[in-house]
Formats: C-alpha cells, structure tokens, sequence
C-alpha cells in the first residue's frame, strides 16, 4: 500500500511469496535445494514440501540453490537456473568492522548458526581453512534470549572469535558476548541464468509493447482442452480465451499467461 501510494518502486521481490496466490505477479520464480529438490516427497509436517509437487506448473523459472558438482537437474519441464553460493572473502563484526576471513584461519574459532542448513554453513567455513573448534547448531528462526546467549559465551570460553551468519547477527549485539564476533555473508553466483535475465529485460522495458502476432494465436492452444484459443481485447486488456472450457487466460506485459492456475472462469 506504501508503494502504491507513493508510487517509489518500479520492481518489487516477494520471498516466500510462492503460496501466496492473492498477490498477482509477473514472474514467478520456484527456488528448490540442489540436493535435495522435493525432499522426501511428502508434505508438511511429514516432509519438507509446502504443497504438492503439481504445484510446480506454477513456476516460470526454476531457481536450483546450493549447486554441486553432484547436482542431478530435477524432473521438470520449466527453464532451470544453477545457483551457487560461496563464503564472502570479508566478514563484518556485530560493530560493522570489516575483516578478511582468510585472518582466521589458525584461529581458536566458535561457529554457530540458526538456519536452515547449517551445516552448509560450517563445512564451507572449513573449506575456507578455518578450523571451528565448536560447531554449534541452533534452530532455524532461533531466539537469542539471555540463556542462549549464556550458552554461547560458555562454549567460547576457550575460544577468540565467534563466526555466525549474516541471518543471525541482525538478531545480535556485540556487547551480548565477551568475543568478537563476526559474520560471514554468501557470494551468489549464478549460472545458465540467461533465461532469468531475459525475462527481467521484457519486464522492465515498460515502454515496449510485445503485440500478440497471428502466428503465435495460430500455435497456442488451450492447456485443459488443448484446443485453439482466441484473442480478445475489451478497455485495452488483451486476454486469451479458450470457448469450450470457458476460460480467459491473461496477457501480461504482451506474453501470454497459458496456465490453468491463472486463468478466469468466463
């Protein structure tokens, strides 16, 4: 509402906004862990999975996370874009002193996450050299109240510096510990992601207008009963309909939206 109000955006990016069906977008992006894509298949609280596999017809663009060289490409006929993930080379103290990782190394180190993965988090520290002496493993969303951080400090007692992710230390102060403590961010990188960056050009070129051709009407077709569809326009919004099953099937920045999910009973 404060954006529309004050009209100071021209993009807007939702996390966590693929269940959220009331809000319309134009890009709809699917992220899933590299190594473990659906999990075990099964939804919550039984699997990891939000809602069914299905629902992956959603996506316009599948985003694979924490890319390995082990990475088997899931199952799905949408364009996929690799993501990998790397430890930043500079870390930031709870007080925004900056400080090279590679200082570390050698060091008497605790590590600590509340996220996801955190294992992630550790064994990448220990490809960079860092050693912990102490990995400790906290829940995902985690609440440093007075008796975590109690915790901390005495499993540090032996330590000199406390690493702990980006995730964690806006929660953090650094007068809650008797160390330093540190954070280390990710470095993004992403790969096959030409699809991804194309699509964003389109989205952003508010002044060019993609007319639907006849050629294209001729080989679209409806995705429920996969016959031919028509083009309708009513006050300059173009929609594509399907007679037989009823459906109006949007046209968004001149792309046709061909997904059941989005269509409108006539």
């Amino acid at each position: 509402q404060y954006i529309e109000n004050h009209n100071c955006a021209d993009l807007i990016i939702l996390d966590d906004a693929f269940q959220h069906r009331q809000v319309a977008r134009d890009l709809n992006l699917l992220l899933l862990d590299a190594q473990h894509p659906f999990g075990n298949n099964l939804l919550l609280p039984a699997g990891i999975l939000r809602e069914k596999h299905l629902s992956a017809a959603r996506a316009d663009l599948v985003c694979l996370t924490g890319v390995g060289n082990d990475t088997v490409l899931p199952l799905l006929d949408k364009p996929i874009i690799l993501v990998r993930d790397a430890l930043a080379e500079y870390t930031v103290s709870l007080q925004g002193e900056s400080q090279s990782l590679s200082d570390f190394v050698g060091k008497k180190v605790i590590a600590f996450a509340g996220i996801a993965r955190p294992e992630r988090f550790f064994s990448a520290l220990r490809r960079s050299g860092v050693q912990p002496l102490a990995e400790l493993v906290l829940g995902d969303h985690v609440n440093y109240d007075e008796t975590l951080i109690r915790q901390i400090n005495a499993a540090a007692a032996d330590a000199e510096i406390l690493l702990t992710t980006e995730k964690d230390a806006v929660k953090l102060l650094a007068e809650d510990f008797n160390l330093p403590c540190y954070s280390v961010g990710l470095d993004v990188h992403v790969e096959k992601g030409q699809a991804l960056f194309d699509r964003l050009d389109l989205l952003l070129k508010k002044d060019v207008v993609m007319p639907l051709s006849a050629e294209l009407m001729e080989i679209l077709a409806c995705p429920k009963c996969k016959d031919p569809v028509t083009l309708q326009q009513a006050e300059d919004i173009e929609t594509i309909v399907c007679t037989k099953c009823r459906l109006s099937y949007p046209v968004r920045d001149g792309i046709p939206v061909m997904l059941i999910d989005e269509a409108v009973i006539l």
